[in-house]
């Protein structure tokens, strides 16, 4: 193949992925959201993370101030405070999963973004394809199969604990 024509398969399938991701589906929004998701929950991890670090060591710090012999020191006060702290911060953050979600939203934008690469570049599992239509349906599939990877893992986070999935009766 010349280099011309590596040129020419490049820049169609770039005007390709770009409809596709872009026009066709607002696949880009879906990428953009992705991202911005992913920002936001690592975020608000490292914050409540941080948050959890302070007020477990100054817990142990002002345990170093005892309580008067007369009466409640304000030491025990902070003390009992800091504990609660900790305690909300990580209950927030087992709750709303802020760092399985930035991992899971992270990953689906980042298949994505490599998806797009190895289309675009004829490599990967785009490399063996017959034709370009074959190329476009095979690169459509699994950028699809990624947003539903990501939807599966997020309803499946959500279902209730005990909840156990149907069974088909024999």
């Amino acid at each position: 193949m010349s280099e011309n024509n590596i040129q020419n398969i490049v820049a169609e399938r770039t005007d390709k992925a770009n409809m596709y991701l872009n026009d066709a589906h607002n696949l880009a929004g879906q990428l953009n959201w992705y991202d911005n998701k992913a920002v936001f929950n690592k975020t608000w991890h490292m914050r409540l993370g941080l948050i959890i670090i302070a007020a477990g060591a100054a817990t142990s710090i002002v345990q170093l101030w005892s309580p008067s012999p007369d009466g409640v020191h304000w030491s025990t006060w902070l003390s009992a405070v800091l504990g609660g702290v900790v305690i909300i911060a990580k209950g927030i953050d087992s709750l709303w999963k802020f760092d399985d979600n930035w991992a899971n939203y992270r990953q689906a934008a980042e298949q994505m973004k490599r998806e797009r690469r190895l289309f675009i570049n004829s490599v990967g599992p785009y490399r063996s394809c017959s034709n370009e239509q074959n190329a476009f349906q095979l690169f459509a599939k699994r950028i699809e199969q990624i947003i539903a990877t990501e939807e599966n893992i997020f309803w499946k986070d959500k279902a209730p604990a005990n909840e156990e999935p149907d069974r088909q009766q024999d």
